[in-house]
């Protein structure tokens, strides 16, 4: 069972009443998708404005779908014996970016709430899908994604030690999408069991 403790429910409040970035169009649900447990917290780019937006719900449409991403991610995560509905998954931007422009600058903005919301729910390995987050995340210039993508990388938040393993985006339309996070479930599968020893 999660608890959301009290400091969580501060940080939402200031999501909420942040308008840094003007004009964009903004969650008006928890920005926190709650699952089984927080240990492993999943971070994508920014809400899809025909799923978490429109809908309040993480990788489903208006129809209670699953969207193409989110089934993707659902295959993925048959490999660490969990399903969509139970991992826990916030993302990078707290708002709904429709042009690509401008994700650094506004994933610069929300980086303090990210950062909040994982010392608060005390998760031990974080999992970026894609550039951004990852970017965001462990703060180093790589070239190319693929130098990162299925790498351990070691960061404090608070004086605790977190493992960043970031992974391929999981889109349909991205040929790594699929194929080439398998082999990185497997290693989310073993750093999982590490922390479960």
């Amino acid at each position: 069972m999660v608890i959301v403790v009290n400091n969580l429910t501060k940080v939402e409040e200031e999501i909420q009443n942040c308008n840094i970035c003007k004009d964009l169009i903004k969650l008006k649900c928890n920005t926190i998708s709650y699952g089984k447990n927080t240990d492993i917290l999943f971070v994508g780019e920014s809400p899809a404005k025909n799923g978490w937006i429109l809908t309040g719900k993480a990788f489903y449409d208006s129809k209670n779908k699953l969207l193409p991403t989110g089934k993707v991610l659902n295959e993925l995560l048959k490999i660490i014996n969990l399903n969509i509905d139970e991992i826990t998954f916030t993302e990078a931007c707290k708002c709904h970016i429709p042009n690509r422009k401008i994700l650094k600058e506004t994933s610069i903005n929300c980086l303090p709430f990210l950062e909040s919301q994982i010392i608060e729910l005390d998760s031990k390995i974080i999992i970026p899908l894609g550039e951004h987050p990852t970017r965001i995340l462990i703060n180093e210039n790589f070239t190319k994604f693929g130098d990162v993508a299925g790498k351990i990388f070691e960061k404090e938040f608070d004086n605790k030690k977190i493992y960043i393993i970031p992974i391929y985006h999981p889109s349909p339309i991205n040929p790594k999408g699929y194929k080439n996070n398998i082999e990185i479930f497997n290693t989310i599968k073993e750093k999982m069991n590490n922390y479960a020893k």
